[in-house]
């Protein structure tokens, strides 16, 4: 190799270097990239695989989330149910009446011993746990009387002999029914 042919090399190396100097230059310039991101942004093909990534990422983020809602839901529901059926066990002993007139001073126990006779039962005063008026919500209504017995059994003989009492006179209007729970009573009302 002669003389001549490496400087022929050397200047084709510093045109090369000088090309590749010039071409970063023009690369990391402020307008070359603006001009650069302005046509990728206006490109259709572009804009169009970005919208396309978006959305399936969105898809899958929703799907995710209505999996999550779901569980969430059946296990709200779950939890509901098992609180309804707890309530509902502690009312297992009690009964409500209604239809019986208020009276001032009135003894609720009294009320209730004196009802069970008439339905052919020996319930005495200790065979019950507690009695009293319930609040309604109008004020031309009668308020009912809740009573929570000491055994579910007493209960429950009351409540099978309920339907007598629309042959008894003195207690034509009065209805026993069982102490429901919010849940419970709708269904009632629905079923």
């Amino acid at each position: 190799m002669g003389g001549v042919e490496t400087d022929k090399l050397l200047q084709k190396s510093l045109v090369s270097d000088g090309l590749i100097n010039a071409i970063k230059e023009t690369l990391l310039s402020v307008d070359f990239v603006g001009q650069f991101c302005q046509g990728i942004v206006m490109s259709e093909s572009f804009m169009h695989g970005i919208s396309e990534v978006i959305h399936q990422r969105v898809d899958m983020q929703a799907k995710d989330v209505q999996e999550q809602l779901k569980v969430a839901n059946e296990r709200i529901v779950k939890l509901t149910n098992k609180l309804n059926d707890t309530e509902q066990y502690s009312k297992r002993r009690d009964l409500i009446i209604t239809g019986i007139p208020m009276k001032q001073r009135e003894d609720t126990t009294s009320i209730t011993v004196d009802l069970t006779k008439s339905l052919g039962m020996k319930i005495v005063v200790k065979e019950i746990y507690t009695t009293h008026r319930l609040p309604v919500r109008r004020i031309d209504s009668t308020q009912p009387i809740i009573v929570s017995f000491v055994r579910a059994d007493d209960r429950q003989a009351i409540y099978s002999k309920r339907k007598q009492l629309k042959e008894m006179q003195n207690y034509k209007q009065v209805f026993i029914n069982e102490h429901l729970t919010l849940i419970n009573n709708n269904k009632e009302k629905i079923g």
